[in-house]
């Protein structure tokens, strides 16, 4: 069967689509998908990564401003519906869908639209205790309307067709135990994790108290902060994965004034694994301007088996330069992460003479024979606005 999906502006709509898509293709491997979206939201980035196609068209929501600057909105915004129904006619001729499923956001009113018109079998799904106003508008309209909560206020004269199903799942979350989630997020076994869940739009408040947090960091005598940009798991598989909180860490900093660097923990075993992170830097932080260097972090696992246990000194070296390299390519000041074993056993540091250090070493005074640029002097520090202990650092230059 041919199934087309639309969904768009948030991940609350994109995942719950994904995790549909999922299931139909695992019940039925030989069923085709196409997604429809908007390229300049979320859904450009997220579909593809999930190994389906994806289709956009250009459309907007509906503004409930009276003013003239809402009006004329509007009056674009239906012109941009009707264009984008002709767009998605022509790709149902091309596709024959046999279902059209729409998981909110405004994209998805005129892919229904259309498919309903073309009497093609239609479902929505709403996410949200309180439907939104593009589920509303189709309502009656479609084949069946899904629910994900029973609470879920009734949409009147649709209550025959309407069905409670829960927010569908990706299948990844119900297979995936403890173990091995802490080792593809790199956080070890022994570490208290706080899940912290705002929605896409809804995380603002968040965003504002991590704010307050970093201008508290900021008073407390603290000049930069180094932010984690991602990492890659150590276990098997390897997966590179941004830091969830990157962006807002990252603003956070910036706008209590502290200077700010990033890092990256890698477990890469070979070159080319070196190279990619440096791609997934380069790639996140878009030519955006640091204080600070961008940091290969390369250290040992003593918590769980990593995939850098049996990493040569030769090879490590290897995949720090790639790294280091690509980014000094890339427009940035490369700089490597260690501690004292790993710079001396572990790497091969006549190879290292051309970049910058950041050492690892908890004792009163560093001893070390050779030049680095910040010392990592305590991983037990206190910072205001920081709950639990706090990895402190000097740093000794300002040249980077």
């Amino acid at each position: 069967m041919n199934y087309l999906i639309a969904c768009g502006g948030t991940s609350g709509h994109i995942n719950p689509a994904i995790a549909i898509a999922d299931e139909l293709r695992r019940r039925d491997p030989d069923a085709k998908f196409i997604f429809i979206g908007m390229k300049r939201n979320l859904e450009s980035e997220l579909v593809p990564r999930a190994g389906y196609e994806i289709r956009f068209i250009e459309t907007s929501g509906l503004s409930r401003d009276k003013s003239f600057a809402g009006v004329r909105h509007n009056v674009r915004m239906v012109k941009k519906f009707l264009d984008s129904k002709r767009a998605v006619k022509h790709i149902i001729n091309e596709f024959h869908p046999d279902a059209a499923i729409g998981t909110g956001g405004y994209v998805s009113a005129p892919v229904i639209r259309a498919a309903c018109e073309r009497h093609i079998p239609t479902v929505i799904h709403e996410q949200n205790a309180f439907a939104g106003v593009t589920t509303k508008m189709l309502a009656g309209k479609v084949d069946r309307i899904l629910l994900s909560f029973k609470l879920a206020k009734p949409i009147k004269g649709v209550e025959k067709k309407t069905r409670l199903v829960g927010n569908p799942v990706r299948r990844a979350f119900l297979e995936l135990d403890r173990k091995t989630a802490r080792a593809e997020l790199g956080i070890p076994e022994n570490e208290r994790v706080v899940l912290s869940c705002g929605g896409s739009l809804g995380a603002t408040k968040l965003n504002e108290a991590f704010v307050g947090f970093a201008k508290k960091v900021a008073a407390d005598g603290i000049d930069f902060a180094m932010i984690r940009l991602g990492f890659r798991g150590y276990g098997e598989s390897g997966v590179l994965k941004l830091d969830d909180r990157f962006e807002e860490n990252l603003t956070g900093a910036k706008a209590a004034g502290l200077k700010v660097g990033v890092y990256f923990f890698s477990q890469a075993i070979t070159v080319e694994e070196g190279l990619e992170e440096a791609k997934l830097v380069l790639d996140t932080l878009q030519g955006r301007e640091l204080d600070f260097p961008v940091v290969f972090d390369q250290e040992e696992i003593y918590e769980a088996d990593a995939r850098t246990d049996n990493l040569d000194p030769s090879t490590a070296s290897d995949i720090a330069v790639a790294f280091c390299d690509a980014v000094k390519d890339g427009g940035y000041n490369p700089m490597i992460y260690a501690n004292t074993r790993w710079f001396v056993s572990q790497m091969d540091f006549s190879r290292l003479d051309g970049y910058s250090k950041w050492l690892a070493q908890y004792y009163r005074t560093p001893f070390f024979p050779y030049q680095f640029q910040i010392w990592q002097y305590t991983s037990s520090g206190s910072v205001d606005g920081i709950q639990g202990n706090v990895d402190l650092n000097l740093c000794f230059t300002t040249d980077f």
